[in-house]
């Protein structure tokens, strides 16, 4: 009866190993499925940030395109500024170099007609 009670125990063990492995096997199984969301979840995270490097990379070139057209906006207002200020500066020598023509021209018109009626 000593080999029988035996035997019971062992296929009790045996029973037990054979749960403890399917339990064993469940786990990494579970474990397994964990890391595989893990790295979906991750590649998720990385796609996403590719895409916000992607966004911001278009936005940085549309920025310096901006700022581009910008400076040549600036440049442009720059020069007709310039040509601005030295227009009237042109306009009020000219204006002077005219008043003094008409300045000369009445005092030669004055002496013409002075001398005319001096003899």
């Amino acid at each position: 009866m000593g080999s029988s009670t035996l035997m019971p125990t062992n296929r009790i063990t045996t029973l037990d190993d054979a749960m403890l492995t399917d339990e064993a096997a469940r786990r990494l199984m579970l474990e397994e499925e964990e890391r595989r969301r893990r790295r979906k979840k991750s590649q998720g995270r990385l796609k996403e940030l590719e895409e916000i490097r992607m966004e911001l990379a278009e936005k940085e070139l549309a920025l310096l395109e901006k700022e581009k057209a910008l400076l040549t906006k600036e440049q442009t207002l720059a020069v007709l500024t310039e040509e601005l200020e030295l227009e009237r500066k042109l306009r009020a020598l000219l204006t002077k170099e005219k008043e003094r023509a008409e300045e000369e021209a009445a005092l030669a018109m004055g002496l013409c007609t002075g001398g005319f009626a001096l003899p």
